[in-house]
C-alpha cells in the first residue's frame, strides 16, 4: 500500500530533498546504522522517466549483519510511484532512503543496492550510508611498466596516469615468448567480429554471475550506437563472457548535461566507459552529494578500487518490467546526457567521484570514403583513460569502442539493418614518443546483406582484431595516443571460388615461377585468371612437391600450433618483466610476438615430400585426409600471403603436384 508522510515529517522530507546550488550543496543529514530499527516508515527517490526523481515508500524490515556498516545491510519493502513499474529495477541502485530521526528530521540511512530474487521485486537490501561515506572519492594506484620506453625518457605517460615505471634494455635472450593456440581456432579468429568482440568486452565487468535480483554487482551495461546484427554481435559475445550488455535502440544522445552539470540525490547517473557517437556505461542512481563529492550505486561497478570513469547525468526512457525469475530482472532503459565529473573510486559500498572536470580519454575515430576518395561518413568516440590505475578497463574497451564506432559509421550509410558491398578497413594505432604508428588493412565483403549482418560486422571484427594484440600485450598499451580507422567503401561486391591452379610441372628449384589461379565469379559465373608469383624452394629439387592455393583464413604466424584438444584455448604468454625489446613497427610485428592470428587474402603453401591434394584435403577437413592435426597445423604455418582482392570474397582452394629440377 502507498503510504504518505504527513505533517512535520513531510515538510522535513521536502526540505531535505530540495535541490541546492550547483557548487555548494551540503550533504543531507545521515542516520547511523545503530539508529535504524524495523518498522520505520521511510521514503526513497529515483528517476522513472526523464531526469527528475519521484518518491517511493520504504518500510524497514530488518537490519542484517554487522556490527560494522560495511558488513551490514538493511532489508526494506518498497511501494509507491517510484517503484510501481517493475519494483526494484536494475538502475535503481543507489536510490537514497530517508527515515525520520528522533528529532523528526528525515535522514539518509543508505542506498537501495540489492535484490533478493523476489518475484515482484518489492523487497531489497540497502547499503548503509556510513559504509558508502567511508570510501574515498579520488585515489590512484601504480600503473604497469611500459615496454619500449627507456628510463628517464618521460614518454608514454598520460594526463591521468601516475607512478609509471620504465623498463631497462636487456639481452634479447631475457625475453621468452611462448604462444599456444590450435590451428583450427586460429583459422577462424579473423572471419567474424564475434570472437574479437568477446575479447574486447570480457574485462568490462569483473563480476558476473546472476542478475541484480541476487547479485549487487551485475548492472547491465547500456550500449548505444550500433544496431541490428552488429549490436547483436556485441551483446552475444558479452553474454558468453557472463556480462549483461543491452543494446539501446536509440542513438547515443551525448552532449552537454542539463542544469549546469550538478547532481542531487535521486538523480540518474551513468558510469561511462565509452562516449561519443558510441556510448557504453552503466546507469544507477545518486545516493549522496556533499559539495563536489558524489556517492552512488551502493555496490561496486567493476570493483577495481581506484578508477577513472566519466560521471554523466543520465535520463531514463522507461522501465522494462520483468518478474525476478532465473536470470530475468526489471531494468531501466536510458542514456547518458553529458559529463559532470570523474568517478575516482569503485569500491565495495559504491562508486564515488567529484563533480567538475571529466577524466582523460583516448579518441577513436572512423572515416568512410567512397572509391574516389570522397569522405561520405564519419564517427567519433572516446574511451576513458584508466591506464594510470590498476584494474582499469582501457585495454579491453579500446577494441570494443573502435570496432563499434567503425561499424556504426558504416551503418549510417543506409537505413537498412545491414550494409552490403565491400569495405577495406585500415586501422592505424598512433603511438606516443614519436614511435611509428601501427597499421593493418583488412577487407570485408558481403554481396548481399542478411539478418546476420553485412560489411559492418566484418569491418568491426577487423578493427577489433587489429587492436586485440595491445590488450594481450598490456605493457604496450600505455604507448597508444589515439586510433584512426579509414574505410574505403564500395556498394558493388562479389564473391569468387578458387577452382584450379596451373603451374609448370618441372620448374627450376630456387626459381620464381608464375602460377595461374583460376577463379569463378559468383555473380556472373565468369572465369577469371589471377597470375601469382611463387618462389620454389631449393630443397624441392627432385622432390615430389605439393602446391596449394586457398582463400580460407589459416594460421600464417610461422608458429606450428598444437591441435591438442586438452590444451587451453587461451594463448599462454611468458616474458621477462625486464624486457627491453623495442616496440614493433606494425600490427603484424606485434602479432608475431604475441598471437597466432591469420591474415586475409590469397595464400600459398609449397611443401616438398607431400602431394598437393593431400595437403588440401587436410586443410579443408576432408574425411579422406591422410594427415594428422599436427601435420595440418605444420603445413598451415608455412602459408604465405601472395595476393589480395579488395572487392571479392574468396573461398575454396586448388592444388597441384610438381617435381622441380
Amino acid at each position: 500500500m502507498h503510504r504518505s508522510l504527513s505533517g512535520a515529517a513531510a515538510a522535513a522530507t521536502t526540505l531535505a530533498l530540495a535541490v541546492g546550488a550547483p557548487a555548494a550543496r551540503a550533504g543531507d543529514p545521515i542516520m547511523p546504522l545503530s539508529d535504524v530499527k524495523p518498522g520505520m516508515q521511510c521514503q526513497g527517490r529515483t528517476v522513472i522517466s526523464g531526469i527528475e526523481p519521484v518518491p517511493f515508500d520504504a518500510t524497514v524490515i530488518s537490519v542484517e549483519g554487522g556490527p560494522r556498516p560495511i558488513d551490514a545491510q538493511i532489508l526494506v519493502r518498497v511501494s509507491g510511484e517510484g517503484v510501481a513499474v517493475g519494483g526494484i529495477a536494475e538502475g535503481d541502485s543507489g536510490s537514497p532512503i530517508y527515515c525520520p530521526g528522533a528529532d523528526g528530521v528525515m535522514r539518509v540511512i543508505g542506498a537501495v543496492a540489492y535484490g533478493i530474487g523476489q518475484y515482484d521485486n518489492t523487497v531489497g537490501g540497502v547499503t548503509p550510508i556510513e559504509a558508502m561515506l567511508s570510501e574515498p572519492t579520488i585515489t590512484s594506484a601504480p600503473a604497469a611498466p611500459v615496454i619500449g620506453i627507456t628510463p628517464g625518457s618521460g614518454a608514454g605517460s598520460s594526463s591521468a596516469s601516475t607512478g609509471k615505471t620504465s623498463t631497462a634494455a636487456t639481452s634479447k635472450k631475457a625475453r621468452k615468448t611462448k604462444a599456444k593456440a590450435s590451428a583450427a581456432k586460429a583459422s577462424t579468429t579473423r572471419k567474424t567480429s564475434k570472437t574479437a568482440t568477446a575479447t574486447t568486452t570480457t574485462t568490462t565487468k569483473t563480476t558476473s554471475t546472476s542478475p541484480l535480483a541476487t547479485d549487487p554487482n551485475q548492472i547491465p551495461l547500456m550500449l548505444s550506437g550500433p544496431r541490428g546484427a552488429l549490436a547483436a554481435r556485441f551483446t552475444n559475445a558479452a553474454a558468453k563472457a557472463g556480462i549483461r550488455l543491452i543494446a539501446s535502440p536509440q542513438a547515443s544522445a551525448y552532449g552537454t548535461a542539463p542544469d549546469g552539470g550538478y547532481l542531487k540525490p535521486g538523480d540518474a547517473v551513468q558510469a561511462t566507459q565509452v562516449f561519443g557517437d558510441v556510448s557504453a556505461g552503466a546507469i544507477g542512481t545518486v545516493t549522496y552529494v556533499d559539495g563536489p563529492r558524489v556517492y552512488a550505486f551502493g555496490h561496486p561497478f567493476n570493483g577495481t578500487g581506484p578508477a577513472r570513469l566519466q560521471m554523466e547525468r543520465a535520463q531514463i526512457s522507461t522501465i522494462i518490467d520483468s518478474p525476478s525469475i532465473a536470470d530475468q530482472a526489471s531494468y531501466k532503459q536510458g542514456s547518458a546526457l553529458g559529463p559532470v565529473g570523474t568517478i575516482g573510486f569503485d569500491g565495495t559500498a559504491g562508486i564515488t567521484g567529484l563533480l567538475g572536470a571529466a577524466p582523460a580519454s583516448i579518441p577513436v575515430a572512423a572515416t568512410i570514403k567512397d572509391a574516389s576518395g570522397t569522405v561520405i561518413q564519419q564517427a567519433n568516440a572516446n574511451v576513458v583513460d584508466e591506464r594510470g590505475v590498476r584494474g582499469g578497463g582501457t585495454g579491453s574497451l579500446l577494441g570494443l569502442a573502435a570496432a563499434a564506432n567503425a561499424g556504426t559509421a558504416l551503418q549510417r550509410l543506409t537505413t537498412q539493418q545491414a550494409v552490403g558491398g565491400a569495405a577495406r578497413a585500415c586501422t592505424t594505432i598512433f603511438l606516443k614518443n614519436g614511435l611509428k604508428p601501427l597499421s593493418e588493412c583488412v577487407d570485408s565483403v558481403t554481396p548481399q546483406p542478411s539478418s546476420d549482418g553485412g560489411v559492418e560486422t566484418g569491418a568491426a571484427g577487423a578493427v577489433s582484431a587489429a587492436i586485440d594484440p595491445l590488450t594481450t600485450a598490456e605493457r604496450f598499451l600505455d604507448l597508444v595516443d589515439h586510433v584512426q580507422v579509414d574505410i574505403t567503401y564500395r556498394k558493388e561486391a562479389d564473391d569468387a571460388e578458387i577452382v584450379k591452379v596451373i603451374v609448370p610441372s618441372h620448374p627450376q628449384a630456387g626459381s620464381t615461377v608464375t602460377a595461374r589461379v583460376i577463379v569463378v565469379q559468383g555473380s556472373s559465373g565468369a572465369r577469371r585468371e589471377i597470375p601469382v608469383k611463387l618462389k620454389i624452394p631449393r630443397a624441392a629439387a627432385g622432390e615430389r612437391t605439393g602446391l596449394v592455393i586457398t582463400g580460407d583464413t589459416i594460421d600464417t604466424s610461422g608458429n606450428a600450433a598444437s591441435s591438442d584438444s586438452s590444451s587451453s584455448d587461451a594463448i599462454d604468454l611468458t616474458f621477462s618483466d625486464d624486457d627491453g625489446t623495442p616496440a614493433p613497427k606494425s600490427v603484424k610485428g606485434l602479432r608475431s610476438l604475441y598471437t597466432t592470428d591469420g591474415e586475409s587474402g590469397l595464400r600459398a603453401i609449397i611443401a616438398p615430400g607431400t602431394g598437393g591434394k593431400t595437403i588440401l584435403d587436410g586443410i579443408e577437413g576432408s574425411e579422406d585426409s591422410q594427415l594428422s592435426d599436427d601435420e595440418v597445423a605444420a603445413y598451415q604455418a608455412t602459408a604465405k600471403l601472395v595476393w589480395e582482392l579488395p572487392a571479392v570474397q574468396l573461398s575454396g582452394g586448388a592444388s597441384a603436384t610438381i617435381t622441380p629440377r
